[in-house]
């Protein structure tokens, strides 16, 4: 059984390093290095703040399956990344929907060539409501979801 849970700044703290290495080596070159550094730079006292969620998914067997994080509704920063081994089980989705659930609305910015994650904001009642295309070409959609 899968368990999506927001955390505290006690959670973060405990679960810091594992989200770390998930996203060193689960990533796949799909998060900036404007979010990776945003989110290193991440304190345990933002968690107070409620423009500011950490969603993450434990497996059964206690393990870091995936994990969301954001500041300023994802307006400043957000990255969401699955476990390899994970994908394809609906997590993207759950993490989604629970960060909505939790601040009311959320934003984001995700590549037009990323599938799986095009998949997941959907199929979650995402919508796309600008296009960007970015100095080095690539194209890029805003999307957001409100309760």
């Amino acid at each position: 059984m899968l368990q999506v849970q927001v955390l505290d700044p006690k959670g973060f703290k405990a679960l810091r390093q594992k989200m770390m290495l998930l996203l060193k080596n689960h990533q796949d070159g799909r998060i900036t290095k404007q979010a990776a550094i945003k989110f290193k730079e991440l304190k345990s006292k933002d968690l107070n703040r409620s423009d500011v969620a950490i969603i993450t998914c434990i497996d059964e067997d206690s393990r870091l399956a995936g994990m969301l994080a954001c500041t300023g509704y994802g307006k400043d920063f957000s990255l969401m990344v699955v476990h390899k081994s994970m994908r394809g089980h609906g997590i993207a989705k759950d993490m989604l929907n629970e960060v909505v659930n939790y601040l009311g609305e959320f934003y984001g910015i995700v590549a037009v060539n990323n599938i799986p994650s095009l998949k997941a904001i959907f199929g979650s009642g995402f919508v796309a409501y600008d296009m960007i295309v970015r100095p080095s070409g690539k194209v890029v959609l805003k999307i957001r979801k409100r309760k």
